[in-house]
């Protein structure tokens, strides 16, 4: 880990942007990931004692002109689709929580 630089991080940065720019990535998400980058770096820089944090002073993609939602596509349900939603996902959560319980998800049933 000591041996990433600000000009590595930058540098992958660069790659991101141009991600965005070409609509396959938004901002705020390549932001996230520099946050979650961040935060790993100074743990490591506490645990490892690392003599720099690389990212520190990394800033993030700009975010002033990206929409995430809009008023002709706002991220929330219509009154008529929140009952189907949520009968989906009760039936979604019971299907999950007798599969947890059933063990298969280590390769068998209960033992």
């Amino acid at each position: 880990m000591d041996a990433i630089s600000k000009a590595d991080v930058e540098r992958w940065l660069g790659e991101q942007a141009k991600r965005v720019r070409a609509g396959t990535h938004s901002p705020v998400t390549v932001n996230n990931w520099l946050r979650f980058f961040r935060l790993i770096m100074s743990e490591a820089v506490d645990e490892l004692g690392l003599a720099s944090h690389p990212v520190i002073k990394v800033k993030g993609l700009d975010t002033s002109l990206h929409t995430t939602y809009t008023e002709e596509e706002p991220n929330a349900l219509l009154p008529e689709e929140v009952h189907p939603f949520l009968v989906a996902m009760r039936d979604r959560i019971r299907s999950t929580s007798r599969w947890w319980r059933s063990g298969s998800r280590r390769g068998g049933g209960r033992r």
